[in-house]
């Protein structure tokens, strides 16, 4: 192991190490790997990883920041998938050192809890490389992550929280807790309130660990949109979802039944958005 103090020297013994070395977080996910690299590369003392801050519309979370510290500070209502999402995933232990970063960039982890969340509250990422620093959509660093020729540092992970925007989020195990999901499910939205009731517009709508990445699914946001987010609107969503999807198989649940709990579990995510009252 090696412990850089500088986000330079982080990323040059990355890159002098190639395929034989990883970065190294909180280090719950990489325990489980059974071709280990040789060398790991330490990210825990570089501070630019650490801490974050709070303003009016934005929030903006160090690539340290564990599951526990997630989920007591991200507070926004618009945010509540996010808390939701750090405070239920694994068990109090795991929850102390794992990362957001690292929930963002284990490779082959396709039970990540903070993931579908993050997407769902349109979150973007910092990375740092060589030759310098950049900024996306965690959805497009997702998808292109698998192909970088280069060691990439993930910085920070930031979100914005408008005045009327909910979301939330739901899940379900085996056995009710301590476990990945089988299904997850993020949801968010701008609602408004009216003589009409309550309307939700620009939905985001997304779903983890059924498919081998976690990823909005236009056919329920469609389902969603204009609608009060109540049981039958959900119902609704969870069928596009359904007929949308191309559930996996593992040892933990076959594809079939990940798909037939959408129901569940996207009532869950609704009842959890709506635990905050519109403005």
């Amino acid at each position: 192991m090696v412990v850089p103090t500088s986000m330079t020297d982080a990323l040059r013994r990355a890159a002098d190490l190639g395929r034989h070395g990883a970065f190294l977080a909180g280090g719950t996910w990489l325990m489980r790997d059974r071709q280990p690299p040789s060398t790991w590369v330490a990210v825990h003392r570089l501070s630019e990883l650490r801490g974050g801050g709070t303003t009016e519309d934005h929030t903006r979370w160090g690539a340290m920041t564990t599951h526990s510290e997630l989920g007591r500070v991200a507070g926004h209502p618009a945010l509540r998938a996010v808390a939701t999402a750090a405070r239920t995933s694994a068990f109090p232990q795991v929850r102390a050192v794992a990362t957001i970063g690292g929930n963002i960039c284990a490779r082959g982890f396709v039970e990540a809890d903070l993931v579908p969340a993050l997407l769902a509250v349109g979150a973007r990422v910092q990375l740092h490389t060589v030759d310098g620093a950049e900024t996306c959509p965690l959805e497009d660093h997702l998808g292109t992550a698998p192909d970088r020729d280069r060691p990439a540092l993930l910085v920070t992970v930031s979100a914005g929280h408008g005045r009327q925007r909910r979301s939330g989020y739901g899940r379900i195990t085996v056995r009710g807790g301590g476990e990945y999901p089988l299904t997850a499910v993020a949801v968010s939205a701008e609602l408004t309130t009216s003589a009409n009731g309550v309307r939700a517009t620009d939905v985001r709508f997304v779903v983890g660990a059924v498919e081998h990445q976690a990823r909005r699914v236009a056919e329920a946001e469609t389902a969603l949109e204009g609608t009060d987010l109540g049981p039958e609107a959900g119902r609704s969503a969870a069928a596009a979802a359904a007929a949308a999807l191309t559930a996996r198989d593992d040892l933990y649940a076959p594809g079939w039944y990940r798909l037939a709990v959408l129901p569940t579990v996207v009532a869950a995510a609704l009842a959890d958005l709506h635990s905050v009252a519109p403005v």
